[in-house]
């Protein structure tokens, strides 16, 4: 009883579609959600066309990473070899330096008795031995 009575309520209002009003509202719903099935389909073609070279382009980004990426690791190799290197040669530089050093210290121990020899020769030929 209670539904009844607000449904007349609603038509005493005019807020209720009958008749001719209700088919021409029907009829449009209809129209309409053609239209917004055609505004999806096209959405959608439009959203595959701008789709395409983004894809296209993704691919060519990841083209250009796996190149990088691979020439990255080319770099660490090369940086890996060379700090061996450069440890080796400081290794043979130290130890270069070291014999450099023992001889230096041989040759003014050579230049020192060398020195005593010349002295006491010339001492000698002065007449001073």
């Amino acid at each position: 009883v209670g539904l009844y009575i607000r449904f007349e309520e609603l038509r005493s209002s005019g807020n209720i579609l009958e008749g001719q009003q209700l088919q021409r509202a029907l009829s449009s719903l209809g129209h309409t959600e053609k239209q917004q099935a055609d505004d999806v389909r096209q959405e959608v073609a439009d959203l595959q066309k701008t789709i395409s070279p983004l894809k296209a382009q993704l691919q060519s980004l990841n083209t250009i990473q796996k190149h990088l990426n691979d020439h990255h690791a080319t770099l660490l190799h090369r940086r890996d070899e060379l700090a061996q290197q450069k440890a080796k040669c400081e290794h043979s530089y130290q130890r270069a330096r070291e014999k450099a050093e023992e001889d230096g210290a041989k040759i003014d121990q050579a230049l020192e008795e060398l020195k005593s020899g010349v002295q006491e020769l010339s001492s000698f030929h002065r007449g001073e031995g």
